[in-house]
């Protein structure tokens, strides 16, 4: 049974909402409450969405707290001993926050072409547990 074009829509773009920050999160519970009960099928991929969205969010806040504290921290002590402040250490974590960050934009464009199409997705890891609320 094909899935309506509004539907499938909707449930893309609860998903790309991560493109958004926190804005998008709310995009995609706003979807969720309107849309939960007329389709079972944007009620699920909204669902998804804001769990993954709101944990995305969570972790990559906590890791740029961390290496924000680390460059603070790092910046004193190096410019107190005359050093340059900007040591490679800061970068590489940076970058690989950055890269982990991309990982997580390119599973929820995944999530939105499934929607797209029309095809249920579940998150790995959370997924059941989104399931589950």
């Amino acid at each position: 049974m094909s899935k309506a074009s509004e539907e499938k829509i909707l449930g893309g773009i609860a998903h790309l909402g991560i493109l958004l920050n926190w804005v998008g999160a709310v995009g995609a519970l706003i979807i969720y409450l309107t849309q939960k009960d007329k389709s079972s099928f944007i009620g699920d991929h909204a669902k998804q969405a804001l769990g993954y969205q709101i944990c995305v969010l969570v972790i990559f806040n906590v890791l740029n707290l961390l290496f924000a504290g680390r460059f603070i921290s790092g910046f004193m002590t190096r410019m107190h001993h005359g050093m340059y402040p900007f040591g490679p250490g800061f970068f590489g974590a940076a970058g690989l926050v950055s890269l982990l960050f991309l990982a997580a934009v390119i599973y929820a464009i995944v999530a939105s072409v499934n929607a797209f199409s029309g095809n249920k997705f579940k998150y790995a890891v959370i997924g059941d547990f989104v399931d589950g609320i």
